[in-house]
């Protein structure tokens, strides 16, 4: 018959995550941890999914707000103006010269809608990835930011990481170095959960012996 023949090595490690998001604060203001489908305020441990607005920071709303109607307005007249002047001059009614001049108008209107969006954006805090929760803003005594208080820009309001996949940092003494290589695979037990099993394999081994 045949058999697999593997190594069992005890040792200690830590568990970390494959990838980091930080969300940072770009624009003072206060801050507003939003609801997430739980129906309460984002907390540590919650998973949370690519493009959900895990907070804002607010105190400029209405300026921003007053800004991007502006702009919208700006641009969508523009807009109507230069379709008009296309179908006058696909139909010989107008001269290239005023086409061109509508053309010319329309630039800075779109201009100005995408620098106000972006303006508007920077106020909000987007997760890039699905992942979990690991830590949300914390005031200098290490205390769970509450909404409403005042944050700077490079201000920290989350982090967020996949789960999925996690990297184990072991420990190795001894003969047991001589027993890993580079692609192996390899499954760890912890003794928190004694019937499961997590399958991997060896991503890495230090250069260096401490």
């Amino acid at each position: 018959g045949t058999a697999t023949i593997e190594d069992r090595i005890t040792t200690t490690g830590t568990l970390r995550a494959s990838e980091v998001v930080t969300l940072d604060v770009l624009m003072n203001g206060r801050l507003e941890i939003n609801e997430g489908p739980a129906g309460r305020l984002y907390a540590e441990g919650d998973v949370v999914h690519k493009g959900d607005e895990i907070a804002r920071v607010v105190g400029e709303d209405v300026r921003l707000a007053a800004r991007m109607a502006a702009a919208r307005t700006h641009y969508d007249a523009a807009r109507t103006e230069l379709d008009a002047s296309r179908k006058l001059f696909d139909r010989k009614l107008i001269p290239e010269t005023e086409l061109q001049n509508k053309e010319d108008a329309f630039e800075p209107a779109r201009l100005e809608l995408d620098k106000a969006r972006h303006t508007e954006n920077r106020n909000l805090l987007i997760t890039p990835i699905d992942g979990v929760i690991l830590k949300l803003a914390r005031d200098t005594q290490g205390q769970l930011m509450a909404n409403g208080q005042l944050v700077n820009p490079g201000q920290l309001v989350a982090q967020i990481a996949p789960l999925d996949v996690l990297i184990a940092d072991v420990d190795l003494v001894g003969k047991d170095i001589a027993l890993a290589r580079v692609g192996l695979e390899a499954r760890a037990r912890y003794q928190a959960w004694d019937d499961r099993e997590f399958k991997g394999k060896v991503l890495r081994l230090a250069p260096v012996v401490d």
